[in-house]
């Protein structure tokens, strides 16, 4: 940190206590002058003075973390006996998920138990030994595992109380969440006969990367509260499953792990900007370096929502000694002035100034905003309500697809102004110049996809690829990195066999002509 001589005398617990001070790694840190900043939320600062929080850092933050604070944040190195066992920091009782080292495999969905035999072998050979010790428990095996529903149960079942509520919460009554989900269900898939199905294919390419299926693993934050290996293990899952990931900003791995662990395998890098946009620069120079192919911003979280399951855990799994209040804003990003709320359509020009990356946008909600991202030159927007998890009420994200798709249709054939029998709202920011258009605007999707079939109906009805994000958090917790791989293959293993039931052979052949769609107030109802 080149702190110049600070930081390195000894420090007496007596004066860790007496200043406030927190200790991380056997070292006294001083962070109240920058608990405003704090991603969680300044009250989880507060609680940890006088204590030691390494446990509780450890499974939330990347270990170059400290780095970035200011030399005069270091004390020194903490001496002497704690007055107080260390883990009772815990912040909500938050702790890391022991599970079985299972064989890890990841078999795509066999049609016998040799074929699951083979395939769990084949993936085994690719991944390390699960690094968490063993315990007795009633979950299911990696070769037990048929769905992505068996995934989450035996994620359920050896996670934390606190750390399952953390992922699976959405926000309020949690209604977008379920409809989410429940928006794939309303919509029929309509098979052709006679069709040679015999060379069908999944793979496909996303922004010039060749995939073996069209989908990524989407940004999730706090990887290590599901596992020890955190981001970088789900980019090992990733690179054995051939697909792309999404590394969060505010993950438990660095950038540096997670390239490490996912070698040649293409990941790009999501972003909250931070109102010091030195910040901001600096993480996206990095991930220049490492390799990093674009750049995604999140856009759909200037605050974050109420996440009543999340809250509640914790509250239900405080000790006596923890505080509600920083219970109640341990989400990351709640209660930090670090992220900049002032963020708009202006400052879209600021990204394309300072890389040459191409640049997404996480979090469009509608047509009109998908097309003033194509206009400002985006190469892409990823459809996402943030999974449920931020403004519930919103739509389902299927539906949003539906309707941002027909909008960049009609902005390629009509003139660049809205006629006045559109339904569609011209945002504010879509004007009547028009930025040149990259070669191809990528429209992908986050949010509800739960099984191959899903993703037919999301590629039909014009999506490039999918995201996923718990179902490969859930095979992570279960099963370590063999886990996220499990999750792939499943999908890829179901959306072959349903292409090949739909006369469907390839990617590309997939249209609304597949689908049976509801009305559009079935979707509105799930509301």
């Amino acid at each position: 940190m080149g702190d110049g001589g600070a930081g390195r005398r000894e420090v007496e617990w007596e004066e860790v206590v007496a200043r406030g001070l927190t200790v991380l790694e056997g070292v006294a840190y001083d962070l109240q002058p920058w608990a405003s900043q704090h991603p969680g939320g300044s009250a989880v600062i507060h609680t940890l003075c006088g204590r030691d929080g390494t446990t509780s850092f450890a499974q939330i933050h990347s270990a170059d973390i400290l780095a970035e604070l200011p030399g005069t944040a270091r004390v020194g190195k903490v001496v002497g006996v704690s007055p107080a066992s260390p883990q009772s920091a815990r912040i909500g009782a938050l702790s890391t998920p022991t599970t079985p080292g299972h064989s890890l495999g990841a078999a795509t969905a066999p049609a016998t138990a040799a074929a699951t035999a083979s395939s769990t072998a084949t993936i085994s050979s690719a991944l390390a030994p699960d690094p968490r010790p063993s315990v007795s428990h009633a979950v299911s095996t990696l070769e037990t595992v048929l769905c992505l529903d068996d995934v989450e149960r035996a994620a359920a079942a050896v996670l934390p109380a606190t750390a399952y509520a953390y992922f699976a919460t959405g926000a309020g009554a949690e209604r977008t969440l379920r409809a989410n989900t429940a928006a794939f269900r309303e919509v029929d898939l309509i098979p052709r006969i006679l069709v040679d199905v015999s060379k069908a294919s999944t793979r496909c390419t996303l922004l010039g990367h060749p995939l073996k299926l069209p989908l990524f693993v989407s940004a999730a934050a706090r990887g290590k509260l599901a596992h020890p290996t955190g981001e970088a293990g789900i980019a090992r899952g990733c690179a054995v499953g051939g697909v792309l990931q999404m590394v969060p900003q505010l993950g438990g791995s660095t950038l540096e792990e997670v390239a490490a662990a996912g070698g040649q395998s293409p990941r790009w890098l999501q972003l909250y900007v931070f109102t010091d946009r030195s910040k901001t620069l600096a993480l996206i120079r990095r991930a220049e370096a490492l390799g990093y192919t674009a750049l995604v911003i999140t856009v759909d979280a200037p605050t974050v929502g109420k996440r009543l399951r999340d809250i509640r855990a914790k509250l239900e799994a405080a000790g006596p000694t923890d505080s509600p209040a920083a219970l109640l804003g341990s989400a990351p990003r709640s209660g930090s002035s670090a992220f900049d709320e002032r963020l708009s359509w202006d400052d879209l020009q600021w990204f394309q100034s300072v890389t040459r990356l191409p640049v997404l946008l996480k979090g469009v909600q509608c047509g009109a905003d998908a097309v003033a991202a194509r206009r400002h030159g985006m190469a892409g927007v990823v459809v996402s309500n943030h999974g449920g998890r931020n403004l519930d009420g919103c739509r389902p994200t299927l539906a949003i697809l539906a309707e941002v798709t027909a909008a960049l249709r009609r902005d390629q054939t009509e003139s660049t102004s809205w006629t006045s029998g559109s339904t569609e709202r011209p945002h504010p920011a879509a004007s009547e110049t028009r930025a040149a258009d990259p070669p191809k605007f990528e429209v992908l999707l986050d949010g509800g996809v739960r099984e191959g079939g899903d993703i037919i109906k999301a590629l039909a009805l014009g999506a490039t690829a999918v995201g996923i994000g718990r179902p490969a958090i859930y095979g992570l917790a279960a099963f370590g990195p063999a886990g996220v791989a499990k999750v792939i293959d499943l999908l890829q293993s179901e959306l072959l066999t349903a292409m090949k039931l739909m006369g469907v052979p390839t990617i590309q052949g997939l249209n609304k002509d597949c689908l049976s769609l509801p009305p559009r107030d079935t979707w509105r109802s799930m509301l």
